[in-house]
């Protein structure tokens, strides 16, 4: 990845829905003011554009007392015509909305659970494929990434509502219990979870998984986590990590 995608890395979330101990807690705010936020944001299509240069936190729909980290690269919601044509594709790297995920990080190690009031995220390694055990409450959301390889998604329990980027725009499908959907490769997308849901996550990719951030929906997670969080969370490591290396060969 030529290294102008790396520039605009924005800091402390890990790839796999995870929070860093830097990360800035919110006040509280009521559930329905979240769901009003976000979702009164995605219903009007996305009406702070790029040409818009108000910041995320004076959209009308968010009260005053909300103060999203936003990346600097970019104020903005809307995904671009030109993102929607070149979703899944590699195309979708050349995106100014798109940097590059931190990857494998000290505080995402693997194997470990992460838990913060959002829920918990269970990240494993098994047979060398990398798997995510997430357990979400209701009215959370998490991703808004996209992914160089198909990801793979099954609802165990609950009632998650998926959002995808396609040429006509933002696509969303709602999944039930024992029910099975995939996010192509390339694709940015969001999961918004209706219910107390655990869904499992994988990749058929070698190695550690990637992500890039896609910051159109990003900042839709990031406001709507604020207002449903206000820990900052602890890892707790199952096993030692030195076994990482011989899976990436």
């Amino acid at each position: 990845v030529p290294s102008d995608r790396r520039l605009r890395t924005a800091n402390g979330t890990q790839c796999g829905h995870g929070r860093s101990p830097q990360e800035t807690s919110h006040p509280p705010l009521q559930q329905t003011s979240l769901v009003e936020a976000a979702q009164s944001v995605a219903q009007k299509d996305f009406l702070i554009a790029a040409s818009t240069t108000a910041p995320l936190s004076h959209h009308p729909c968010l009260s005053s007392s909300m103060t999203p980290r936003l990346p600097e690269m970019t104020q903005q919601l809307n995904p671009t015509v030109s993102d929607q044509v070149a979703t899944g594709t590699e195309a979708i790297l050349d995106s100014p909305y798109v940097s590059e995920g931190p990857g494998r990080i000290a505080n995402a190690p693997v194997p470990s659970v992460f838990n913060d009031d959002r829920g918990s995220i269970d990240r494993l390694r098994v047979g060398g494929n990398r798997v995510n055990l997430l357990y979400s409450k209701a009215s959370v959301m998490r991703s808004g990434y996209l992914h160089p390889a198909p990801k793979f998604d099954f609802v165990l329990s609950g009632v998650v509502e998926v959002w995808t980027l396609t040429e006509k725009g933002t696509e969303k499908k709602v999944y039930h219990e024992n029910e099975f959907f995939q996010i192509p490769q390339y694709t940015p997308h969001l999961l918004h979870f209706l219910e107390d849901s655990v869904i499992a996550e994988w990749w058929n990719q070698p190695g550690e998984s990637r992500c890039w951030y896609y910051h159109p929906y990003r900042n839709i997670v990031d406001v709507q986590n604020s207002l449903v969080s206000t820990s900052t969370g602890q890892h707790s490591v199952l096993v030692p990590q030195n076994d990482y290396d011989q899976w990436a060969q």
